[in-house]
């Protein structure tokens, strides 16, 4: 069951995005679970985002070019910037915005977004070194966690602030295909409603994993 039925009315995409905002602790009832103090404190977004000079409107950009071109279905498959940029001029034309937000794992991104559309102000979380996600052929980020080569705790809290400030965007262009775009979605549109938004690489998917064979009638996709 993916609803449960006293919510099947409501649909997927409000059941998962009901789940997230308990797991992240953004709902209003106080429940077990969520992000406790410590981790808010130690995430400091205000400051982070005042820093960044991160202010509406905004377009939030997802680029993820790390192990998963390496080491999952999308080997040698990974979207080229250029389709990045394309859905973010289109958003950016229709609802006259300029300022983009770049959550990625690719230390090259920022500057050839930079460089390739001057027109833009593009800004992004800048004390976190990228260039420690970038692990190479069939080397999965988790196993180079389990190494100690990456700091865990660290890359925790990048990945959180990421998270947390895409959800903030006003408009978002990303990988449906990935959890971390999936979720950014969801909280944003949890925030003020439906964002407007554009995916590089295929619909939203309520699994895990990528939809194919998509349908308008139960399970409406299967996993792939």
């Amino acid at each position: 069951v993916l609803v449960p039925p006293r919510f099947s009315h409501k649909g997927i995409v409000w059941f998962r995005l009901a789940q997230m905002r308990v797991l992240l602790g953004l709902h209003k009832e106080r429940v077990p679970g969520g992000l406790n103090a410590e981790t808010r404190a130690a995430l400091d977004l205000e400051t982070v985002a005042r820093e960044i000079n991160f202010t509406h409107p905004i377009i939030g950009l997802h680029v993820r070019r790390g192990d998963s071109c390496h080491t999952t279905l999308r080997r040698g498959r990974c979207v080229p910037l250029s389709t990045h940029l394309s859905r973010v001029e289109a958003i950016s034309a229709r609802y006259n915005v300029s300022k983009v937000f770049v959550a990625t794992d690719d230390p090259t991104a920022v500057a050839e977004l930079r460089e390739r559309a001057p027109h833009l102000t593009f800004i992004t979380l800048e004390s976190f070194d990228r260039s420690r996600l970038q692990s190479g052929d069939q080397v999965w980020l988790e196993h180079r966690l389990e190494r100690g080569e990456v700091d865990a705790h660290q890359l925790m809290l990048f990945t959180l602030r990421d998270l947390l400030l895409l959800a903030q965007t006003d408009y978002f262009v990303g990988h449906f295909a990935s959890n971390l775009s999936r979720l950014a979605y969801l909280l944003a549109s949890a925030r003020a409603g439906p964002v407007p938004f554009a995916s590089v690489d295929g619909p939203w998917c309520y699994h895990w994993r990528m939809c194919c064979q998509l349908s308008l009638s139960p399970p409406y996709s299967k996993v792939c």
